[in-house]
């Protein structure tokens, strides 16, 4: 559901973010496991060099996509506490990891001469971005300008992110994971649609943030809770008439999100409703083995569509002018 994702296949150029946040996030769980010292460094190591190459993405694809990431960090660093108390180098040494990165990034990175570029980006809506998922489906079919930047993760957002918030509420399990999770995706998703105070958007570092990478991130955060919940919550959330209720609901707002003119018309809209209401009833039942396999088919098949379809041809509709705007740095002048 990642690889073959609206975004990656949009943006298969630029999707190295996920891949170099995913294997810093498995050094770091790798990292806290080992117990000698040489082990140790080599994995601080390792870290620190899968940062760099993390950060030099683009330094708005990478504060984004830690919306996604950090949260699974610390769940890494809950799981594994007994261990960090017993041997605080690991601290040292992942906290000196983060820090050498830093600096390499501040010493090489911003002498190439780093350029920020807003233009499309102010004043715009956040709610089209974080329901672009919707309309993955038919973007490989239509030849829109820009189509890259509304290629996105199938996460039936905000139904994980509500949906984990209420079940830690109600039983209180799971919290190492879907507590961050969720906060990450609140804090993403507000500064999405109102954003935040200019004092509060430098503190957070999204000041140099573009809302299109944030919103990609907040959906994969959302996917992330998703399959977590569905793979380690056997206990039932909801009873089915609640369910139905409850997307009734969302669906409900689904009609106020400011969608790109291409994708505005009233028939797409029935489509985006019985996209949202089949496969987020199906996540809110996900206790029963047959709606959780149902669900997984429908994300796949959705994914697949969304993803598989899009070649060399759909891709030249693509705009040069808005790939990675926030990632363009003059290598010329190395």
């Amino acid at each position: 559901m990642i690889a073959f994702s609206g975004y990656v296949q949009w943006n298969f150029k630029y999707s190295n973010v996920i891949i170099y946040g995913e294997i810093i996030v498995l050094l770091i769980n790798k990292f806290f496991s080992q117990k000698e010292l040489k082990y140790q460094i080599a994995f601080s190591v390792l870290i620190s060099i899968f940062i760099i190459m993390y950060i030099f993405c683009g330094i708005s694809l990478a504060i984004s996509f830690e919306f996604a990431f950090v949260p699974i960090i610390i769940w890494s660093f809950i799981k594994n506490i007994e261990n960090i108390k017993k041997n605080k180098i690991n601290i040292i040494l992942l906290v000196a990891s983060v820090f050498l990165s830093i600096l390499i990034y501040k010493f090489i990175f911003l002498k190439m001469n780093f350029i920020v570029r807003k233009e499309y980006i102010e004043n715009d809506y956040g709610t089209k971005y974080l329901f672009s998922y919707l309309y993955n489906v038919l973007l490989p079919f239509k030849k829109i300008q820009n189509a890259n930047i509304y290629g996105s993760f199938m996460s039936i957002f905000p139904v994980p992110m509500f949906i984990a918030l209420y079940y830690i509420y109600k039983s209180e399990k799971h919290t190492e994971f879907l507590f961050p999770a969720s906060v990450f995706a609140a804090i993403g998703t507000i500064f999405c649609i109102s954003g935040f105070t200019g004092v509060t958007t430098k503190i957070l570092g999204l000041s140099r943030v573009n809302l299109v990478h944030i919103a990609v991130a907040i959906n994969l955060n959302n996917l992330f809770i998703l399959i977590y919940m569905i793979g380690n919550i056997e206990e039932k959330v909801f009873k089915v008439n609640h369910a139905m209720r409850v997307i009734v609901v969302f669906c409900c707002l689904l009609g106020f999100i400011n969608y790109p003119s291409s994708f505005a018309l009233k028939k797409y809209l029935i489509l985006y409703i019985a996209e949202f209401a089949s496969t987020g009833f199906l996540f809110l039942n996900f206790e029963d083995k047959k709606y959780k396999k149902v669900l997984l088919a429908f994300l796949v098949i959705i994914t697949l569509i969304s993803g598989a379809f899009v070649n060399k041809l759909t891709k030249k509709a693509v705009s040069p002018k808005y790939i990675d705007t926030y990632a363009i740095s003059h290598y010329s002048e190395m």
